[in-house]
């Protein structure tokens, strides 16, 4: 007996809230121009595949813990999209605040390593709201959001919507923190002028909240007696450390002042206001650490 064929009925695809990231190296078309040797385009697909790795956090999240953040990414050449979808199970676990702060703390030190492994500048936004997929199709206010902030922030920062960061400074998750580990003072540059009075990442304070003893100064530390002189040569290690990075800015910084295409030394002097901004406080006493 036969029996009429079922109609296949296709579930509408539904939006969903948001955060999405849009970020690319600045001058990476003048570098590909420039590449005239087989050398030089392994260089720089080395370059963007760590570029990759890094801001879709390939290299540090398997594919169950990007299942846990409700985390997608698109590459684009030089371009990423990444995307947290809202309701994860780590805000579930965490608190929306710190899942959300978790990851975006999480591209703010990817942007550092750039500049730290690649002399590389990344320039993004950040921006919420409905996200949709339909196929191959990707669209919604997050991501126009998003890539808007990238396209005019024009300087070397990953810029955040403003009302996405006003929600985080009034989020209730905020005030389990103590104002001296307040997560939104080192994650974020207020707006201001370098940043075209966007809210930012803030990739050196992140980075210098990475830094710690290395291995061989762990090692030589187990060598003292346990006590004051183990936990004196640690604090000392420690501190010397973070200098050290602060100065490897300054100099990097410094170097690109120099530059002779106006463009690129215009996108340097929002970096020297920049650690002129973070280090003044850290270091009162010492202006050798500052860019003059």
């Amino acid at each position: 007996m036969s029996t009429a064929p079922q109609e296949i009925v296709h579930s509408a695809p539904e939006s969903r809230q948001a955060i999405v990231l849009c970020a690319d190296m600045l001058g990476f078309s003048a570098m590909v121009r420039k590449a005239k040797t087989m050398h030089d385009a392994i260089e720089l697909a080395g370059q963007l595949a760590r570029f990759a790795e890094q801001f879709s956090g390939k290299d540090y999240e398997d594919a169950a813990t990007q299942a846990f953040y409700s985390k997608k990414y698109w590459g684009f050449s030089d371009a990423i999209v990444v995307c947290w979808y809202a309701g994860s199970n780590a805000e579930a676990t965490m608190t929306e605040f710190d899942a959300q702060l978790d990851q975006l703390s999480g591209i703010a030190l990817a942007q550092s390593l750039m500049m730290w492994d690649h002399k590389q500048l990344v320039r993004g936004g950040v921006g919420h709201g409905w996200m949709l997929e339909h196929g191959t199709t990707v669209v919604g206010e997050a991501l126009v959001a998003a890539a808007s902030i990238e396209k005019h922030i024009e300087m070397p920062f990953i810029g955040v919507e403003t009302s996405l960061y006003e929600r985080y400074l009034k989020h209730p998750g905020r005030n389990f923190y103590a104002e001296s580990i307040d997560p939104t003072r080192t994650l974020f540059v207020p707006p201001c002028s370098y940043t075209k009075n966007y809210p930012a990442l803030d990739y050196f304070m992140i980075m210098l909240g990475e830094i710690d003893i290395t291995p061989s100064q762990m090692v030589q530390a187990k060598g003292l007696p346990v006590g004051d002189a183990r936990e004196e040569f640690r604090e000392k290690c420690f501190w010397e450390n973070r200098k050290m990075y602060v100065r490897w800015h300054r100099d990097f910084v410094t170097s690109g002042l120099a530059h002779h295409d106006e463009r690129v030394r215009i996108k340097f002097e929002a970096l020297k206001q920049h650690h002129n901004f973070r280090t003044q406080p850290l270091y009162p006493t010492d202006p050798s650490m500052l860019i003059h």
